[in-house]
């Protein structure tokens, strides 16, 4: 009986690890390591409207963002999206992006980084790096949440997740930063890309 209890403990153990390696990651609503042309179908069914900077001397990236930039925004999972980018594999695969996310109705950055982490959360578990804290002068008590400390970059919010994907590792993160966005980034640890520059997409 023990080593039949044994055998289905060992059996569980087997199917979470599964189930964790077989989560899928989505980005602008498709898998990662979709080809760059999925990704613009994405972005242009969202918003058809939007902007897009297709990148392809020296690189292959892609930047985003509304056609009415800076008054009005994209959305992603709904939040309001700033701009974003994405890099992508000599082959077209989608390796890395990076959602740069806003407050709305007048909250605050810590608030909508404070949602953003549940919402990761709540699809990947607990980070496994987790940092909140403010550098001097503004780390002392009763200094929280303070605007002057993300302006200044003496700010430290950040988090991140390591989800197995596939054959690879994607690592997740969000950070405050100094311009008081919440950044959301997905990065494919094995994926292997170059540098680019602007050009204008068709």
């Amino acid at each position: 009986m023990k080593r039949f209890s044994g055998i289905i403990v060992v059996l569980l153990f087997l199917c979470v690890d599964i189930c964790a390696q077989n989560r899928e990651v989505m980005v602008w609503g498709i898998p990662f390591a979709s080809s760059k042309k999925d990704l613009i179908a994405a972005i242009q069914t969202n918003a058809p409207d939007a902007i897009i900077v297709d990148v392809r001397q020296q690189g292959n990236s892609l930047l985003w963002r509304a056609n009415g930039f800076p008054d009005e925004y994209l959305r992603f999972d709904g939040f309001n999206v700033y701009s974003a980018a994405a890099e992508f594999t000599s082959d077209d695969k989608l390796a890395r992006a990076y959602i740069g996310l806003i407050p709305t109705n007048g909250k605050k950055v810590f608030k909508l980084y404070s949602t953003v982490k549940k919402y990761l959360t709540a699809k990947y578990g607990n980070p496994e790096s987790d940092y909140a804290f403010f550098k001097s002068p503004y780390h002392q008590k009763g200094n929280e949440n303070n605007t002057w400390a993300v302006i200044e970059g003496k700010c430290v919010y950040s988090a991140f997740w390591t989800v197995p994907y596939r054959k690879s590792t994607i690592t997740i993160s969000i950070e405050i930063t100094n311009d008081r966005q919440v950044e959301l980034s997905f990065v494919d640890e094995k994926a292997k890309i170059s540098s680019s520059v602007l050009q204008k997409a068709n």
